[in-house]
């Protein structure tokens, strides 16, 4: 049987750059969800660890509300106020000490891959009636 001009079916080289097309899209799209799921993970641990600094500048602010004003104005402790997670033995907005709350976070957020730290320190006032000045330091490694 001789093949003519009205045969049916396709080559061999149509069939070979049809499935190369196909896999340059398939790869392309792979890349696109594997990355995109990879910046997910990324931006949720970074979520949950800002979320966690929040939550301890809002619980700070509850002890300098619930400290007496006139030991503050004097410069003295405030009261017994002291963050139940912090490894500084001192009242929780004591300036004498770097005070490490890393324990607050989950676990999962301390462990690898993360290797999550928060810390915060508390400077004094520069002249009297000024406010304490609190800084927050979160640390992490990403994933």
């Amino acid at each position: 049987m001789l093949l003519g001009a009205k045969s049916r079916g396709f080559t061999l080289v149509e069939v070979v750059i049809a499935t190369l097309l196909l896999a340059v899209g398939v790869a392309g799209v792979f890349s696109v969800t594997l990355s995109a799921r990879v910046q997910s993970k990324r931006h949720a641990g970074r979520d949950k660890i800002n979320q966690y600094g929040r939550r301890l500048g809002e619980e700070l602010k509850s002890y300098v509300t619930g400290a007496d004003p006139l030991k503050i104005h004097q410069g003295l402790p405030g009261g017994e106020h002291k963050h139940p997670d912090d490894t500084c033995t001192q009242w929780a907005l004591s300036e004498t000490c770097n005070h490490d709350v890393t324990s607050m976070l989950p676990q999962e957020l301390r462990s690898a891959p993360y290797n999550a730290r928060l810390t915060y320190q508390v400077y004094a006032p520069a002249k009297a009636g000024d406010p304490r000045k609190v800084e927050i330091s979160m640390t992490w490694s990403d994933p």
